[in-house]
């Protein structure tokens, strides 16, 4: 949650904290994947990202407010959000570029 946090602030510590979140399992940093996948971790990176970085929102309809931490120059994803596929594609040179399937 301090990384979701951080990102939503603008806050510079934001990547280095998505990106140790990220590495639990992927670099194995805590030394026991081999014991299971780190649920709670993953949970908050999705979390962190989510409304985070892509400041998502509903509210009769999908928002955004994004704010890709310095390190992060785009974060491309798909969610289904109330029966409908949305590709988010966000980039650092442009404020958004949505996309709807």
């Amino acid at each position: 949650m301090y990384a979701a946090v951080a990102a939503y602030l603008g806050r510079t510590e934001a990547f280095s904290m998505l990106k140790l979140v990220s590495e639990a399992d992927l670099k194995n940093i805590y030394g026991n994947t081999s014991d299971g996948f780190h649920v709670g971790s993953a949970g908050g990176l999705w979390m962190a990202l989510l409304y985070g970085v892509l400041g998502i929102s509903w509210n009769k309809g999908l928002k955004l407010n994004p704010k890709l931490p310095e390190g992060l120059r785009r974060l491309r994803m798909t969610i289904w959000l109330g029966g409908k596929k949305y590709i988010i594609d966000v980039k650092k040179s442009s404020p958004v570029d949505k996309s709807y399937a």
